[in-house]
């Protein structure tokens, strides 16, 4: 089978990168060609961009294009790509200045059991403006963004969906060798550190339930 990995990709002053990177699992297909990703990949940065999301990021964090790979699922080889540029780049409209490495996480989670049915995604919180009180996030900011989250991932099956056939988003769990469809997000309310958690700090949630492309 197949996993469809999606990668929007931004920078951040002085050169640096981010990416973030949702899976797609097709269910009716074995094999995805180069040609498919390209016009997957022409299909989102074609759309226009779900609001909720640049709140997160400083006016100098923005998003710069997306890649999309076709891996085969137990083995992780790259079957095809294809990438492309958002035309001047998208940039933040957060009033806050947080460092490089500051994250808003947006947990994704499967009905499968344990750590293998959730995956993470760590979106850039650079233009983020803490609560003074409380040192997190507003929840009034994170419902905007939860939704915003959700309303992209969507935007991005259907155009899965619309090539590939049904693709729901999943996690991809490398030791079950598995594609879990994601069933809720779910977002915290303490900034965290691109590629490590903070483990100390318990945190509120958001929940939504994810509903796939019709």
């Amino acid at each position: 089978m197949v996993a469809v990995r999606v990668s929007l990709q931004g920078t951040m002053p002085g050169g640096e990168k981010w990416s973030i990177n949702p899976v797609y699992g097709p269910t009716t297909t074995e094999t995805v060609t180069s040609a498919q990703c390209n016009t997957i990949v022409q299909a989102i940065v074609s759309n226009s961009f779900t609001s909720g999301i640049t709140p997160l990021w400083s006016p100098t964090t923005q998003l710069t294009g997306v890649r999309v790979e076709a891996r085969d699922q137990e083995s992780g080889e790259l079957m095809a790509l294809a990438e492309a540029a958002y035309g001047g780049g998208i940039p933040g409209t957060g009033a806050g200045a947080l460092p490089y490495q500051s994250a808003i996480v947006f947990s994704l989670r499967s009905n499968f059991v344990g750590a293998s049915g959730r995956g993470r995604l760590y979106m850039p919180a650079t233009g983020l403006a803490l609560v003074p009180a409380t040192l997190r996030a507003s929840s009034t900011v994170l419902n905007t963004a939860l939704t915003g989250v959700a309303g992209l991932l969507q935007e991005i099956e259907v155009d899965v969906k619309a090539t590939l056939g049904a693709s729901p988003l999943c996690v991809w769990s490398r030791t079950h060798f598995g594609l879990h469809a994601v069933k809720e997000l779910r977002v915290g309310d303490v900034v965290d550190t691109q590629r490590r958690r903070r483990d100390a700090l318990i945190e509120s949630y958001l929940l939504k339930p994810y509903v796939g492309a019709p």
